[in-house]
């Protein structure tokens, strides 16, 4: 079990999920991050098809594992990998079709958005 507090706020823009993230209290990945580097990009999200053969090809191509965990009332795994020479985090996620659809339901609906890639 994690020992911290973090704030959560998710939006999209372009078609991507944005997430803005606030450590409160205890140590974290968050935290230590605002402590070495400042307020930045912390990671890049990745669903892939299948979650235990990707983290076990990052591990083979030398991106560790620095945290791993699991929300069970919601259906997610994840998995944060070191970012390689580029710094940063990768996040993994093992998504259930209820927290697809969570995040599915979070993406605002603009008519005509297509229309304006022309």
């Amino acid at each position: 079990p994690a020992d911290y507090v973090v704030h959560v706020s998710l939006g999209y823009a372009g078609g991507q999920q944005l997430e803005l993230i606030q450590p409160v209290s205890g140590r974290n990945l968050y935290a230590e991050q605002l402590e070495t580097s400042g307020p930045g990009v912390h990671h890049v999200a990745w669903v892939p098809e299948d979650f235990e053969a990707t983290l076990a090809e990052a591990g083979r191509r030398g991106l560790p594992v620095v945290q791993r965990g699991r929300f069970e009332g919601v259906g997610m795994e994840f998995a944060y990998l070191e970012g390689g020479p580029l710094g940063g985090y990768v996040e993994l996620m093992k998504l259930s079709e209820e927290m697809r659809a969570m995040f599915d339901s979070l993406v605002p609906e603009s008519p005509g958005a297509t229309d304006r890639a022309e």
